[in-house]
């Protein structure tokens, strides 16, 4: 095997892992409503966009949702966040790539949802790409600069020191790990050294409170796989990729976090997936687990760069009331398919992730009734998320094979949906397994070389109408004659699942009207949802 190699698409940080996913817990409902308006509304990252003529700055779009119309460009107005926005902490230099990484979570319960922007290759001092996050907060006016924060690991001993590669910002996820009402955040630094181990990877927490996120009481975390009773070796990228939600049913949110770097037993690359449970005192090492394909039960075994957690999505597949684990490995060989991808599903119960009672799942393109054939360079399972698409009150799984030639079109991309029954957890025929491309009918656009269509993926009511609706992202869309500038398609949820009509698929990017900014060259719009 080899290892799954990068799409330059991805935004992924060089040098540092495959592929990358990160995705929140279980959307059923609204999902982020920064105007608290009832209608979901959708954050889209632009992190190699140009600021002010500083090339690969970043940007994030804010597209509001409405219940007549879904998500629109005027309702309220379009935003566009940059550190050169009027009262943002930070400056935009060349190459910080402000947002790379998304996540929401109401830190000050208040009833908005406030929105938390990774700034991964940020320089702090001589450090190069040691690693921000911004922090905006909502309003009944949407997203506002007011009270705004700046984190780093040089800042108010959030950290250690910050060192140059350690990506602080590269991930990110949100939940309520103490039950206090207010929203925490986890911030990923997969770059983190540890040690003398280069690029093991960390992760912080920050709890919430009613002054928005702070670091004193409960006080602040630091978690690497030293302390969950694992070796922090080099290269193995903890933090890659995490999610959060209740996986045990104790109200406590619970967190996911991905090493596709580690190495199991002699397999360089295999990956692995850590679960830390929440509780009153916050995140626990107390029952903490790891998972890897040799883990007992789980479907597959570790191969070299199968890349296992690189992608995760938390969500109740089986509606039993606890969240349900899915894990991509989107540089699986299926024999002699290389890199064609996998993904894992492992169910909750009252004593956490288990595999035996309901089993593990292995889903692939080769699987049964799974739609589309596993084909070298796929990268099935390369983004995950978590929604409940048809409104049945059971959660769904949309996966993402960026890599998927369309038509001819190598890396054009495609997304594709298994349902969650009350039964059975994920089916691939209740109803039909989606398979969904740029060339899918009544989809906007056509599938072209290089899309990466699928390569971020979000959910929320975008349309107040109780049926969660899919974004995908597709950063290498070319825009207007601009090569990679990205755009987002998004689909709406029915009765019958994800569909196309009514109302009718939407796409975005920075040359449509209303979308503040404009469509470059290798802007990436749509890296991250």
């Amino acid at each position: 095997m080899r290892r799954l190699l990068l799409l330059p698409v991805f935004c992924v940080l060089a040098g540092l892992l495959a592929l990358a996913g990160t995705a929140t817990a279980s959307v059923s409902g609204v999902g982020p409503d920064f105007n608290g308006d009832g209608a979901a509304d959708l954050a889209i990252g632009v992190p190699r966009a140009t600021v002010g003529g500083v090339n690969d700055a970043g940007a994030v779009n804010i597209l509001y949702g409405t219940f007549a119309n879904g998500a629109q460009s005027n309702a309220p107005d379009d935003q566009r966040w940059s550190q050169r926005s009027g009262g943002i902490d930070g400056d935009p230099e060349t190459g910080d790539q402000f947002g790379a990484a998304i996540s929401t979570g109401d830190y000050n319960a208040d009833g908005f949802t406030d929105l938390a922007i990774g700034v991964p290759t940020d320089d702090i001092n001589i450090a190069d790409g040691a690693g921000r996050v911004n922090v905006l907060y909502g309003s009944a006016a949407g997203l506002s600069a007011d009270g705004n924060q700046l984190w780093s690991e040089q800042l108010l001993g959030v950290g250690g020191e910050p060192r140059s590669g350690e990506n602080f910002g590269g991930s990110l996820t949100s939940g309520d790990y103490n039950g206090d009402g207010f929203g925490d955040l986890a911030i990923g630094s997969p770059g983190e050294v540890i040690g003398d181990a280069t690029g093991a990877g960390a992760f912080f927490v920050l709890y919430g409170s009613a002054d928005g996120l702070q670091v004193t009481s409960p006080a602040k975390q630091t978690w690497s796989q030293d302390l969950l009773g694992d070796d922090a070796v080099a290269g193995d990228a903890f933090a890659t990729a995490m999610a959060s939600g209740d996986l045990n049913g104790d109200g406590f949110a619970d967190i996911a976090v991905g090493a596709p770097g580690e190495k199991v037993g002699s397999v360089s690359d295999a990956g692995s997936a850590h679960v830390l449970y929440g509780s009153a005192d916050g995140l626990q090492a107390a029952g903490a687990q790891m998972w890897t394909q040799d883990s007992a039960n789980v479907e597959g075994k570790c191969e070299t760069g199968d890349a296992f957690g690189s992608a995760v999505a938390i969500g109740d597949f089986n509606h039993d009331g606890r969240a349900d684990l899915a894990v991509g490995a989107p540089g699986e060989d299926l024999e002699p398919v290389v890199d064609a991808g996998m993904v894992n599903v492992l169910y909750g119960s009252a004593s956490g992730v288990q595999t035996t009672s309901p089993k593990d799942q292995k889903w692939t393109q080769d699987s049964t009734s799974v739609k589309g054939t596993a084909e070298t360079d796929d990268a099935f399972g390369a983004a995950v998320t978590a929604g409940d698409f048809d409104g049945n009150g059971v959660d769904d799984l949309a996966i993402g094979s960026p890599g998927e030639t369309m038509s001819s079109q190598a890396g054009a991309g495609v997304v594709n949906v298994l349902y969650g029954t009350a039964s059975a957890g994920l089916q691939a025929s209740s109803p039909n397994d989606d398979k969904w491309s740029q060339n899918s009918k009544n989809l906007e656009d056509t599938a072209e070389a290089g899309d990466a269509f699928g390569a971020a993926l979000a959910a929320g009511d975008y349309d107040g109408d109780g049926h969660d609706d899919l974004a995908i992202g597709a950063p290498g869309e070319n825009v207007q004659g601009n090569e990679g500038a990205g755009a987002v398609n998004l689909l709406y949820g029915a009765a019958n699942g994800l569909q196309v009509t009514s109302p009718a698929d939407q796409l975005w990017d920075a040359g449509q009207p209303g979308v503040r900014g404009q469509p470059e060259k290798g802007d990436g719009f749509g890296s991250a949802l």
